[in-house]
């Protein structure tokens, strides 16, 4: 690439609300009958802010643990993430995808 350089000067940490080894879970909800989860949290790493949606197995000790598997994105993108789910749902409603409790789709 023209113009590129490669560099090891770091950008300064910023403050962020969320210590770096402190994650925020906001929800974790079951994904199969095996342990594994889907859980979703507000992380940092050098200072910036990020949601993570992951995707949590236990192991053969019985240890809650992440995959490689997930979305990581800055917080900016949470918005339009909740507008593309909520299109998401009213669409898989539309096609009987979605069972309500109660028993109506």
């Amino acid at each position: 690439m023209s113009g590129y350089r490669k560099t090891d000067r770091k950008m300064p940490a910023r403050q962020c609300p969320i210590a770096e080894n402190e994650p925020i879970e906001i929800h974790k909800m079951s994904r199969d009958r095996r342990g594994n989860a889907l859980v979703f949290s507000l992380k940092s790493y050098q200072g910036r802010p990020f949601f993570d949606l992951r995707t949590y197995f236990t192991d053969h000790d019985g240890i809650f643990k992440p995959t490689a598997k997930g979305i990581t994105a800055s917080p900016s993108k949470l918005l339009e993430s909740f507008k593309a789910i909520s299109k998401s749902v009213e669409r898989a409603r539309e096609l009987g995808l979605i069972i309500e409790e109660g028993g109506q789709s």
